[in-house]
């Protein structure tokens, strides 16, 4: 093993937990968003909710680009939730 070998295989390392902490967020906010039912329905308003705060809170693993798609997204369906 050569000096450089240790640190190549701890940034290794650090990007993949990185991607897989922004793949495991992204999946849980496209779920919960997935699971909001149709405005009118019961719960509809509190599964918004619910989806605005798993927004919130994956926010640091999505990364800007990825919570800012969302953010639109859930932002474009608010009227129909929150009246």
């Amino acid at each position: 093993m050569t000096w450089g070998e240790p640190l190549y295989l701890t940034e290794l390392k650090n990007k993949a937990v990185k991607r897989y902490y922004q793949v495991d967020a992204q999946n849980k906010v496209e779920a919960v968003i997935n699971s909001i039912p149709n405005p009118g329905e019961p719960e509809a308003a509190e599964m918004f909710a619910k989806a605005e705060s798993t927004l919130g809170a994956a926010k640091r693993h999505l990364g800007d680009e990825l919570h800012d798609k969302y953010r639109v997204t859930l932002d474009d369906m608010k009227p129909e939730y929150i009246g």
